[in-house]
């Protein structure tokens, strides 16, 4: 059964809700951007372009502001500007995209061995933050040729699974604070999503014969066959890994499906970085997010915006839609339409 009735669904009300103001300004506004983008090729449906350019333009009209500290906020957004570069050559998209990438890369603000710190306040490392430096850095230097861009992207990610990775599990942990060396408690399931998302680019833009590839690969093997093993019946994840007493969340299957399809079907020239045994829990990660598409086309069940800490913090984070998860639900529902269904 094809999923582009659904992905229309999905699309439509997400240009809707914009256009009716009901979607406030928001850090996860270059996903869903990006979505709708990759729908419109996909498709056929150029209104989701048209309606993706004026999101992404009313939040370029407003600056991109760098000084607070907030990279975060801005990280994504070279993601939809380039994907409109490449549609339309208009020299501004590639411009902000630069903005970020060298704000990223001699400005930001950096722990002592020098990953970006993307939060104001104290000076920590969340897993989040791999995939608003390093995808946007890998998709820069791909349209300007600058290494400077692969090689900052490739010690982001480095350096936060040197302190973010659990060796035993092979998961992420949520957050690491640099003045007193602690690690949040939790595997938080977004969060490795965002992980594996980030990692995936980077194995795609190093060279074949680039030396820290391959260990990368196997970070990233290692860390979804953890997460497969944790798979709830219905196909989504609990929003904190290990602990089925804890919600199931809707983006983080979203996002664990587009990692597999994508690394079962890219990477070495012998296969994927992934095997394609993990096709299965794609498309069971797939079924348990259709089922939480309203009629209407609305995603629901994802959590907001979360803070690191311990089970009942994560328990607290309301459900609900945000434009990130409905980013995603495109993204990995383009994909999966791509691929056949996996």
């Amino acid at each position: 059964m094809s999923d582009r009735p659904l992905l229309r669904r999905v699309a439509g009300e997400a240009l809707r809700a914009y256009g009716a103001g009901e979607l406030p300004r928001h850090w996860g506004d270059g996903i869903l951007i990006l979505g709708l983008l990759e729908a419109a090729d996909a498709l056929g449906e150029e209104r989701y372009a048209l309606g993706a350019r004026r999101w992404l333009d009313s939040h370029l009209a407003e600056g991109v502001n760098l000084a607070d500290g907030a990279t975060w906020d801005w990280g994504a957004l070279p993601l939809p500007a380039l994907a409109l570069y490449r549609r339309s050559r208009e020299e501004p998209y590639l411009a902000v995209a630069r903005q970020v990438c060298e704000h990223i890369t001699t400005k930001a603000r950096r722990t002592a061995d020098g990953a970006v710190v993307t939060h104001a306040g104290r000076p920590q490392l969340w897993v989040d933050s791999m995939y608003f430096t390093a995808p946007g850095l890998v998709w820069t230097a791909a349209v300007t040729g600058d290494q400077r861009y692969v090689e900052e992207a490739l010690h982001e990610v480095e350096v936060h699974a040197r302190h973010l990775l659990d060796a035993s599990t092979g998961l992420f942990r949520h957050m690491w604070d640099e003045e007193s060396g602690q690690l949040s408690p939790c595997p938080w399931a977004r969060g490795n999503a965002w992980a594996a998302l980030a990692t995936l680019e980077i194995l795609n833009a190093l060279p074949q014969d680039h030396p820290r590839r391959l260990p990368l690969a196997e970070m990233l093997r290692r860390q979804m066959e953890a997460v497969l093993r944790l798979q709830d019946a219905s196909g989504l994840w609990h929003t904190v890994l290990d602990r089925p007493d804890s919600y199931l969340e809707t983006s983080c299957a979203a996002m664990f499906a587009l990692a597999i399809l994508r690394g079962v079907h890219g990477g070495v020239p012998q296969g994927g970085w992934l095997p394609a045994e993990m096709l299965a829990s794609a498309r069971r990660a797939w079924e348990g997010v259709r089922a939480q598409v309203t009629a209407q086309g609305r995603v629901t069940g994802v959590s907001a915006g979360t803070p690191p800490g311990d089970l009942e913090t994560y328990q607290k984070v309301p459900l609900g839609s945000q434009t990130f998860g409905t980013g995603f639900v495109l993204l990995a529902g383009i994909e999966m339409d791509r691929q056949g269904g996996g």
